[in-house]
Order: structure tokens, then C-alpha cells, then sequence
């Protein structure tokens, strides 16, 4: 590349493998330029992995095996393995969202979301919220504050405006 910097590392054999880091055109790039994976590591122990599918894994070494594979966190099995999703205020909603796009509610067509001003989960479906579960445990469908009626112990409320319902139906099983 007669524009960037670059540097390369072969390793030849039966096991041959190379990857190089170059800087130019406004991007600096590390990688594998052959079929294998890049791992990056602290304290000599591998911490994440790109496979050669691109998929990525924090705590694994094999993210392809998972059903979800594009991102895979591994916890670590002291009980507090995961993702956290942490709030610059606590005025701030954090979010987890399933897009069907780049723009518009395509951006966001599903979610989970929790409000830190109003300490509620709420769940989205076809870019709109659609269910809460507020910090006393009471669930709401079509409203974010569903009251208690029944001795301020834990409700379910459905509230819309076309006639909100549960329904039972027997399947016949």
C-alpha cells in the first residue's frame, strides 16, 4: 500500500497465518489477512475474539456455537456475568433495541428499555411501548402507571381505548 504505514506478520508452515496494522486514508486497521480469527488479550489470557465470520465473543472462544453468534458475552461463573447498560444521569432511559432499519421506529422496532427517573421496565413492539412493570411489581399494558386495586398488592391493568380484554380460548388440548 503505497499510502499507509503498515505493518506485517507471517508465520509460514503447516499452520500459516499472517495480520498486519496499518494507518492511512483516515483509519488505522489491525487484523488477520488470512482465514483465522484475531484475539486480543490482557495479562496472557485471551479476553475477546473476531472469528474469520466476523462474529464477536467477550469470555469464549467460540461465538459461532451459540444461537445468537454475532455477539456473544461469556460470564465468568461467579454470579455476576452479563451486560451491564449503565446511565449517564438518572434522568436518562437506557435501551435495548431490535431494529428492522436505520431510521425512523425501523430503528427501534422492538425494545426493552428501563426508565432511571421513574425506576420502570418497559417493553416496545412495532416502535411503540406497549408494556410496564413499575418498581412495586405491577404490570401495565397500554399505561406506564398501573395502579394497585387490590390492597396495594401487585395488579395486572389493561388499559386502552378499544375495549381492553383478557381472553382465555381452549385449544382443545
Amino acid at each position: 500500500r503505497s499510502d499507509t504505514a503498515t505493518v506485517r506478520v507471517e508465520r509460514t508452515g503447516t499452520t500459516a497465518s499472517s495480520g498486519e496494522f496499518f494507518a492511512g486514508n483516515d483509519k488505522v486497521v489491525i487484523g488477520s489477512t488470512s482465514n483465522t480469527h484475531l484475539e486480543l488479550r490482557t495479562n496472557s489470557t485471551e479476553r475477546m475474539r473476531i472469528d474469520s465470520s466476523g462474529n464477536v465473543g467477550i469470555g469464549t472462544t467460540s461465538p459461532s456455537s451459540y444461537y445468537a453468534k454475532n455477539l456473544v458475552v461469556m460470564a465468568d461463573g461467579d454470579g455476576t456475568g452479563g451486560i451491564t447498560i449503565a446511565a449517564p444521569a438518572t434522568d436518562d432511559n437506557t435501551y435495548l433495541a431490535f431494529a428492522d432499519g436505520t431510521s425512523g421506529a425501523a430503528a427501534y422496532a422492538g425494545y426493552v428499555g428501563y426508565s432511571h427517573s421513574s425506576n420502570y421496565l418497559f417493553f416496545g413492539s412495532n416502535g411503540a411501548t406497549r408494556m410496564y412493570l413499575d418498581s412495586s411489581g405491577n404490570v401495565g399494558i397500554g399505561t406506564n402507571s398501573p395502579t394497585s386495586y387490590a390492597n396495594s398488592q401487585p395488579t395486572l391493568v389493561i388499559e386502552g381505548s378499544t375495549s381492553p380484554a383478557i381472553a382465555w380460548s381452549d385449544t382443545g388440548q
